[in-house]
Parts: structure tokens; sequence; C-alpha cells
């Protein structure tokens, strides 16, 4: 793998961000969340013929939206941690009941996630944060970081 400024890398099989060669971890749930933004920024792009993202923020979705998701949040969790574990026993159980995480849940899910990689990149974090855009009633969140310069890595 390549280490190239401004890159970020989402290594799957080890569950860590890598950002300017900074290597982040993050718990499993938080991992989840961030991990559901890159992946909407990569392929839920209306505009992927657009070279570069520049102030685009289409790919961003509501705290709904993202409560939503929560099969698919639920999902990605089992595929890289497992179904034995106790968290994803719990989720799931909620879930089966039709109970997705409350917005205050994924807000401070989103506060802890930004925390993180502010202390992990010393303050260089602006486009690698989970962002919100929009009026009250109307916040939407994501990722800033241009999506050509986001990597998935699967192995």
């Amino acid at each position: 793998m390549q280490n190239r400024k401004d890159i970020l890398y989402c290594d799957l099989k080890n569950r860590k961000l890598i950002i300017n060669n900074t290597v982040i971890h993050i718990p499993p749930t938080q991992f989840i969340i961030y991990l559901h933004c890159l992946k909407k920024k990569r392929a839920g792009c209306r505009f992927q013929e657009m070279e570069s993202c520049k102030d685009c923020s289409e790919c961003f979705e509501t705290l709904f939206q993202i409560g939503k998701s929560s099969g698919q949040l639920l999902s990605l969790y089992k595929q890289l941690y497992g179904d034995y574990s106790e968290r994803y026993q719990t989720l799931n159980a909620k879930l089966s009941k039709g109970q997705a995480p409350s917005k205050d849940y994924l807000l401070q899910l989103i506060c802890k996630i930004n925390r993180t990689i502010k202390t992990a990149l010393n303050g260089n974090s602006a486009g690698y944060l989970i962002s919100s855009e929009g009026a009250y009633g109307r916040t939407v969140y994501g990722i800033k970081h241009d999506k050509n310069k986001i990597h998935i890595l699967k192995e």
C-alpha cells in the first residue's frame, strides 16, 4: 500500500484508518459508522463523472437516513467482527424489534469519531471528519474528503 498525502485508507482486514501515514484505531461501532460514510461517499455519489467532489455534499445523509440504514450497518458489523460478539447480539435484538439507533446516539458516535481523528492528526483533520451541513431540521452528515482520495482496502 502506498502512503501519499491526503489519501484516506480504510483497512477492513485490520479494522483501522490510515490518514497521512497515521494509523487510527476506533471502536467497532464507530468504525462501522465511519465506513458507512466512506462507502456513501465512494459508491453513493450521483455525480460519478465528476473528477473531484469540491464542495459537493449530495452524498450526505440525515441522522434519520443513517438510522434507517441500520440493517446495512449491522451487516457490516457482522462481516467485520462476527455475529458472536455481544455488541452484535444487542444491536441485532434491537433491530429485530424495529428499534433503530436514536439520533442522540448517532450524534454521540459522530462526536467520538471526530474527537479520535482530531487527536490522532493533531488538529490537521479538516476533510477527514464527519461534517454537518444545513439548517436545523435539515442537517445532513458526511465526509468532505474527495471521493477519489478514499481507498477501502478489503485485504
